[in-house]
């Protein structure tokens, strides 16, 4: 079992780095083949109708601002640039810690929580909070700590309203850890 353990709390008590790995950009492509011979005759001209069935696009804020849970997750360990090791996070963590909860707010705060599980019954239900931000490109997550001058940055693969997946990097000497965690909404 990997064992390197610091302070990155998003959605559960570890932080496996503080810069980025790489910046790859949301690729999600929707195509739509329409036979043009056939709507030719059915083609209706009122306009309105063509704004009420199209779905708003979603700022990376919108995207964000919800509650979110990590679904899927592994660690890479490499000595010298060697693969030594890859663990999977969910069946790594504690089912306490694997179901905490992270929730952005819309104003630039968030709060990590407690799942449905604790490990300690007794602890509070919160366990961090802070505020956040995007990059200009939007392609990199902010995050900074209430309790002291502690933040992280994190790379995001990619955001939609109902999945997010990031990727984090930690480099210790000859070792390096990468991590790539997917959340979904809850």
């Amino acid at each position: 079992m990997i064992q390197k353990k610091t302070r990155f709390h998003f959605s559960f008590r570890f932080k496996f780095g503080e810069t980025i790995f790489s910046n790859m950009k949301n690729s999600n492509w929707v195509f739509f083949l329409l036979p043009l011979l056939m709507l030719g005759s059915c083609q209706n001209d009122d306009d309105d109708d063509d704004d009420k069935n199209t779905a708003p696009t979603l700022t990376s804020t919108q995207k964000i601002s919800r509650t979110w849970i990590m679904t899927e997750g592994t660690v890479e360990r490499y000595v010298d640039n060697n693969l030594t090791n890859t663990e999977n996070l969910i069946t790594s963590l504690d089912p306490c810690d694997a179901d905490d909860e992270t929730t952005f707010n819309s104003t630039g705060t968030f709060q990590q929580m407690e799942g449905e599980t604790k490990c300690n019954p007794n602890s509070p239900d919160l366990i961090d909070f802070g505020t956040w931000s995007f990059s200009d490109d939007e392609n990199i997550l902010y995050l900074n700590y209430n309790d002291d001058d502690y933040g992280d940055t994190i790379d995001i693969v990619s955001l939609t309203s109902s999945e997010m997946k990031i990727m984090l990097t930690e480099i210790d000497s000859n070792e390096s850890y990468i991590s790539k965690i997917t959340f979904t909404e809850k």
